[in-house]
């Protein structure tokens, strides 16, 4: 039973999140955190579909799909869009649900989360050597070459999932992690029509493509539900929240900025009790 602190902060008409900044775990916390991570580890890929999609263009796209549990017939579902960070990027179609990607891919797949909130999980992958949005997350020395994107193809296998699978196209969420973050920043600013609620979880240094991706679109995405976490020993953050504030300065009044210090915010973002309610309270208006 959800507590009366926790119903209050939520709010009677719906999760209202305001700005936090949580401090480092405490050593018992830590390791209850790493546990939960340990464990999702552990999880059988065998409940993830495998699948190749292409593109109008070409593009070829590997992804994962999980598909919800105990679900009924006929009845449509929300589904999670997860892009994951560099270490994804591979020939195996798994590499996006492993390491870092384990607690953003799979925290949505729990069995107390899928009994609370049957979701699919759509797990694309880049190809080896590419990246979400052709521009490097980190500085690189200069002439280096840009690797190819593989967002473009995004999209699409999402609108073909909509008429293939049992998809709410009203309740579609999108997940970013670290290079994932840029490629949610990107997709978010030109197709905010898919999406019900974003949730970033980034890190320093700050990703500059964003002012050319953004550009004039800001007003319109100013008006998207946004969750953005950051985790980073770096006091001075204002680069990582820079999103969250342009949106506010553009009219914006649904984007939250949440900083963990001492780090773990692929981690402690899916422990947080709030989020899911936040995220499947969510419904596209367009």
């Amino acid at each position: 039973m959800t507590s009366l602190w926790l119903t209050c902060w939520l709010g009677c008409s719906g999760p209202t999140i305001s700005d936090r900044v949580l401090s480092a775990l405490p050593k018992a916390e830590l390791q209850e955190a790493t546990a939960f991570v340990d464990y999702i580890k552990v999880f059988p890929l065998t409940r993830w579909e495998e699948g190749a999609f292409k593109g109008r263009e070409g593009q070829h796209l590997k992804y994962r799909l999980f598909a919800p549990l105990n679900s009924e017939e006929g009845k449509d579902y929300p589904m999670i869009v997860f892009l994951h960070d560099s270490q994804g990027s591979g020939l195996k179609n798994t590499r996006q649900l492993q390491n870092g990607n384990a607690a953003p891919a799979s925290a949505w797949t729990l069995p107390r989360v899928q009994n609370d909130h049957p979701t699919w999980v759509l797990a694309p992958q880049c190809g080896p050597g590419r990246i979400w949005t052709g521009e490097r997350e980190v500085e690189v020395p200069e002439g280096t070459p840009e690797p190819a994107p593989c967002i473009e193809p995004v999209p699409e296998l999402i609108d073909h999932l909509l008429v293939t699978s049992e998809v709410d196209r009203r309740r579609v969420y999108l997940v970013g992690s670290a290079m994932g973050a840029d490629g949610a920043t990107e997709l978010l600013a030109k197709y905010p029509q898919l999406f019900a609620a974003t949730v970033l979880i980034t890190h320093d240094p700050a990703n500059k493509f964003r002012e050319s991706v953004i550009g004039n679109r800001i007003e319109a995405l100013a008006q998207e539900p946004l969750w953005q976490f950051h985790g980073s020993n770096v006091s001075d953050d204002t680069d990582a929240r820079a999103l969250v504030d342009r949106m506010r300065a553009a009219g914006g009044q649904n984007s939250v900025y949440w900083r963990y210090e001492g780090g773990m915010a692929r981690v402690r973002t899916f422990r947080e009790p709030a989020l899911l309610d936040w995220v499947f309270s969510q419904t596209q208006k367009r």
